[in-house]
């Protein structure tokens, strides 16, 4: 018989009281003295049926104390089932309700956080979850970042989430990995938080889980493949590595992606790199802006609000039109040169120097006017201008030039843009005077054809393409012998229309030079000693001014303003000079 327990006082001797009682209430349920619930847990050959105090199940978890409490079949019969429950399990978890202790370790704790999620037990369910957190490996990871979601532990997640992110690769490893669906494992290589040596990881870790499923399941594999960033990819490993392997050669769907990507990036424009930034640990890149204006180079880092100096041209002299282009990670650059000579420079962010290219055709060198134009075309430079109906192309790759089929008027002045597929030459000024002819290169065929003239008739007008629309800003209005005129419209050519349509006017006037860019048209104009941004949403069709930088030591109103984007190495933005905005 057990001997009565001695008073005690303060609260250590509560606690001792307490103990003492929980541990008496345990040998009592061993012993099955005054138990009045079964717990009968598991099915089939595992069930097993557990005995309990009613007062103890109720006072430790409001499931059991529902299910007792009210009108069920569990109060009148006084058992409740739990079939996914095992018997190990519950043991444990009545250990810790009879206690508050109980033996945590990595082959019991999802169990128990699972249980005890179930049974709402908060102090069992956090003992679990920061067990987990604490022994976080590759190998318990993704259970732990799909317990945590499953169970509502957001702070258990997070910390899962980030470790898989950091361990990326070594968690690919993994036998849980290998069992997630093609769901869970798009949800992880899709993210740019992932680490990892290069995109090539990425296809690897898609093979690898792969490996003994049904190779019929191209659709699966695409959804996959889809999201493996092949711009940045070496082409070596391409051709050698992704195209030969047969989940890809054998998909026209899979083969059509790679080429696409590589079509991209043979265009030698930026654009491709814009629209799918590389992964944040791949990132050694800032996406900018580049302005030219007389001999001083500009850039605009958008996503950081910065404006930096970079290096100066040698000296040279001014043209109007937009003359400068991007092409394969470099600036090119149309200049008259001792006021007599067309010169080409190129300017190399990774070293912020400029220097002369090859010689110029000798049209080029020599000609008199200042109005050229210059756009990158499927990763070749198109040059317009100088009054010649002439058009010169230039690849950066051979160094080669090449006299392509001529527009069907000489002009200056001209507005050339492009995109990976369509290359416009719009307005600019002939013998007859300012024009609205527009012409359209077809590249295979080395011919221009004419479409759809623009609304207004004018010269240095500047634009872009974007969604496969052309858009058209600022310029000079001619015509009845006047002096020229600032357009105040912004136009819109749409191809399978054939129509060129006013979107609107506004007060802005006095745009030089525009550039697609991420998710809208970039646009520059100096406002006395400003060099100023504009941003246009097409969608919306909203002209935002966004940036400017103002030092009337430094700059010069009366210079053309050119622009155009660039992915500058941040190894280069840390040489480039800081400067002061207001």
């Amino acid at each position: 018989m057990d001997r009565l327990l001695q008073p005690v006082v303060g609260d250590n001797g509560q606690e001792k009281f307490c103990v003492e009682m929980m541990k008496r209430l345990k040998i009592q349920r061993r012993n099955e003295h005054l138990c009045d619930v079964i717990l009968e847990v598991g099915s089939g050959d595992h069930q097993a049926r557990l005995k309990a105090h009613k007062i103890v199940l109720c006072a430790a978890s409001p499931f059991f104390y529902n299910a007792l409490n009210i009108d069920m079949t569990e109060k009148k019969e006084g058992v409740i089932k739990l079939e996914q429950t095992s018997k190990a399990v519950m043991e444990d978890v009545l250990e810790y309700l009879y206690t508050g202790h109980v033996d945590i370790n990595e082959h019991n704790v999802f169990d128990l956080l699972q249980s005890a999620d179930f049974l709402i037990v908060p102090s069992l369910k956090l003992a679990s979850v920061e067990f987990i957190s604490e022994t976080l490996s590759s190998s318990n990871c993704l259970m732990a970042y799909y317990s945590a979601s499953r169970y509502q532990c957001p702070d258990l997640q997070r910390q899962a989430k980030d470790f898989i992110f950091a361990n990326f690769m070594s968690v690919t490893e993994s036998a849980d990995f290998q069992n997630l669906t093609g769901e869970e494992v798009e949800e992880w290589i899709s993210s740019d938080e992932i680490q990892i040596n290069g995109e090539e990881d990425v296809f690897q870790v898609i093979l690898k889980w792969m490996e003994g499923r049904d190779h019929k399941e191209g659709e699966v594999f695409f959804e996959l493949f889809r999201h493996v960033r092949v711009v940045y990819m070496s082409r070596n490993f391409v051709f050698k590595v992704v195209f030969s392997h047969p989940l890809v050669k054998d998909s026209a769907i899979c083969t059509e992606f790679v080429l696409s990507a590589l079509k991209e990036v043979s265009s030698g424009s930026e654009d491709c790199y814009f629209a799918k930034p590389p992964r944040k640990c791949l990132n050694n890149c800032e996406d900018g802006l580049v302005i030219c204006e007389g001999n001083k180079t500009y850039c605009y880092i958008p996503s950081i609000n910065r404006w930096y100096k970079m290096a100066d041209m040698v000296p040279g002299e001014n043209m109007a039109g937009n003359r400068m282009v991007a092409c394969h990670g470099k600036v090119y650059m149309m200049r008259k040169k001792d006021g007599i000579k067309c010169a080409l420079e190129r300017y190399d962010p990774s070293v912020n120097s400029w220097t002369p290219v090859i010689s110029l055709p000798s049209l080029m060198q020599n000609s008199t006017h200042l109005c050229w134009g210059v756009v990158n075309f499927q990763g070749c430079l198109y040059f317009f201008g100088g009054a010649s109906d002439c058009i010169h192309k230039y690849n950066p790759d051979t160094k080669l030039w090449q006299e392509v089929a001529p527009m069907s008027v000489a002009r200056w002045g001209v507005c050339a843009v492009a995109d990976e597929s369509s290359l416009y030459a719009i307005g600019g000024m002939s013998g007859d005077g300012v024009l609205d002819l527009v012409e359209k290169y077809d590249p295979e065929r080395n011919s221009w054809n004419r479409v759809a003239s623009t609304a207004e008739r004018k010269m240095l007008s500047c634009g872009a393409i974007v969604k496969e629309k052309v858009f058209l800003f600022g310029g000079f209005l001619g015509g009845n012998g006047n002096e020229p005129q600032l357009s105040s419209c912004i136009e819109m050519y749409d191809p399978t229309s054939n129509v060129w349509s006013i979107l609107q006017n506004t007060d802005v006037l006095g745009f030089t030079s525009a550039v697609s860019f991420k998710e809208g048209i970039y646009l520059v104009r100096h406002e006395r000693y400003n060099i100023s941004l504009y941003k246009y949403d097409f969608d919306k069709k909203e002209l935002l001014s966004c940036a400017e930088y103002h030092n009337a030591c430094d700059t010069d109103s009366n210079q053309w303003l050119t622009l155009t984007s660039l992915r500058i190495p941040k190894d280069s933005l840390q040489s480039f000079v800081q400067l002061n905005t207001v």
